[in-house]
């Protein structure tokens, strides 16, 4: 009997010594996220900051690490000093399958003082898809825009460095290599191609964008308008004396159908010695004056 309940003791000692060990590490522990957002398709970690500060009466080696399927880097140890703070920066790999959950993730992860033991502690960060992270907004343009402008916003707390994006439409072409801070906004400005611009109509247009960060290609695509812009260009010239010639001509330099009309005037006589190159559409008489009309 004596037996089984010196046992019995030695049990239940070693258990609250492992349960001390686990829940009453002599530490406080802050956590400063850095860059708390994954990509999916990238191999780039979340990285964090977690300053730690020992209370306990004696200095000790401090490791960091998870059993979840999450890599914490670096896994060598660290020394903090009795009554020392101490900031470590972590980097943070979630496995593959981890990665397929979008949105907000958190595990446990674990520090573990050689001498002092393990204290749990959790750690959250999101997940995003690439193509989740930009934001494009291709301007309006209209006959006399010199230049096409592009904004692409970055829409989440991370950096991304070394994007290439090319850009593909039916005013104008081109490509740029740029870097993104958290939740920046960029301009990119395009050369507008004058000559095929003069052959488009008003209306809305597509602008493919292929970006290019990490060896990870996405591509997007966003309207724009192309704005209205009647233009009517009128020239007439005349020639000869005794028999007078005048020529008159309407052009639509503008990007839309528009019917340009033409407006002559003669007098009950002026009208007998007048002969025209086009017959006239339709004219109407006001008075003595009689008004030919040509449209087209």
């Amino acid at each position: 009997m004596e037996k089984k309940s010196f046992i019995l003791i030695i049990f239940v000692s070693i258990l609250v010594i492992l349960t001390t060990n686990v829940l009453a590490l002599p530490i406080k522990i802050a956590i400063k996220p850095i860059s708390d957002v994954v990509i999916s398709e990238i191999n780039k970690p979340a990285i964090f900051d977690v300053t730690i500060k020992n209370t306990g009466d004696q200095s000790d080696a401090f490791e960091i690490y998870s059993l979840a399927n999450i890599e914490i880097l670096p896994k060598s140890t660290f020394d903090i000093k009795r009554g020392e703070t101490k900031t470590v920066r972590i980097e943070v790999y979630p496995a593959s399958s981890v990665k397929e959950r979008i949105g907000l993730n958190s595990f446990v992860y674990k520090i573990r003082g050689q001498l002092t033991g393990i204290q749990d502690e959790v750690l959250s960060f999101r997940v995003a898809r690439l193509k989740d992270l930009f934001q494009i907004f291709p301007q309006d343009v209209d006959l006399n825009s010199e230049k096409a402008v592009v904004s692409i916003q970055n829409k989440e707390d991370i950096e991304l460095k070394n994007i290439r994006a090319v850009f593909n439409s039916a005013l104008s072409d081109g490509e740029e290599t740029f870097s993104l801070k958290q939740f920046e906004k960029k301009e990119i400005t395009l050369p507008i191609n004058k000559e095929k611009i003069k052959t488009l109509i008003a209306g809305k247009y597509l602008l493919t964008t292929t970006l290019l960060f990490e060896k990870v290609e996405q591509k997007f695509e966003t309207a724009f308008s192309f704005l209205e812009k009647p233009i009517i260009s009128s020239e007439e010239a005349k020639s000869g004396f005794f028999i007078a010639s005048i020529k008159n001509s309407k052009t639509n330099n503008g990007n839309i159908p528009k019917i340009a009309e033409i407006r002559i005037k003669k007098n009950f006589i002026t009208d007998l010695f007048t002969n025209f190159n086009a017959i006239p559409d339709y004219s109407e008489r006001s008075g003595l004056t009689k008004i030919y009309i040509w449209q087209k």
